[in-house]
């Protein structure tokens, strides 16, 4: 079983609403291709050479994500947080270049031209949860 925070930055700091909309739409839904199963085989990295990205290899996956906008005093930068979890039997990891590739490609705008691409192995305690959904409880809570 293996759980990943993913942070994909686009590195855009959108000047108005209309920008940060259109910025933050094309992510969204660069990141729901990427996190469908056609999508996942592009990204997801299959470490043993007998082994490949299907049902009997892996058992299960999970994913969720956000995109937000960061809260700084120049103004933050379009971004998304996700969590993946893999119920696997096989080695795997994520490939940050065609993680990249494929977001950049799917969002094809002028704005965004590079990306940050960070992720990290997680223990499942909440809290990514929690910190993936910020925006959506604090927002509850009004």
């Amino acid at each position: 079983h293996s759980d990943f925070l993913l942070t994909v930055n686009t590195k855009f700091r959108p000047t108005n609403e209309s920008d940060m909309e259109e910025v933050s739409n094309e992510l969204r839904d660069a990141m729901l291709d990427m996190l469908t199963t056609d999508g996942l085989k592009q990204v997801v990295e299959i470490m043993d050479d007998n082994a490949s990205f299907s049902s009997e290899f892996i058992d299960k996956v999970a994913c969720k994500f956000s995109v937000e906008v960061g809260d700084t005093a120049k103004g933050g930068r379009v971004h998304a947080h996700a969590k993946l979890q893999f119920t696997h039997n096989t080695k795997l990891r994520l490939n940050f270049p065609a993680i990249k590739d494929f977001i950049l490609q799917s969002m094809n705008n002028p704005y965004v031209n590079g990306l940050h691409v960070h992720a990290q192995l997680i223990p499942y305690d909440g809290f990514v949860d929690d910190y993936i959904e910020k925006k959506m409880k604090s927002n509850s809570n009004k």
